[in-house]
């Protein structure tokens, strides 16, 4: 009875015949996806980027020209413009 249970361990510890091609073949597809995949991360990665640094950009437009119209409300860029001359006093 014993060489009976060697033999079931060893057909149980060996994967099926052409079970290697079968890895192979799935390795060979999952390669190209995964790089395609990691090459959509990094493009979206990039748009994320490029967008983030249009919004600091819009910011400080819009930051400047708030900045902006509070001087001529308050006269600043007409002093500011004035002839050094005139400042002297």
């Amino acid at each position: 009875m014993a060489p009976k249970a060697v033999a079931m361990m060893i057909k149980s510890v060996h994967s099926p015949p052409g079970l290697a091609a079968v890895r192979h073949d799935v390795h060979a597809v999952q390669i190209p996806a995964q790089a395609g995949v990691d090459k959509a991360r990094r493009f979206a990665t990039g748009l994320l980027g490029m967008r983030r640094q249009q919004t600091i950009a819009a910011r400080h437009v819009q930051q400047l020209t708030s900045t902006r119209i509070r001087w001529h409300r308050f006269g600043g860029p007409a002093v500011a413009d004035a002839e050094p001359s005139l400042l002297a006093g």
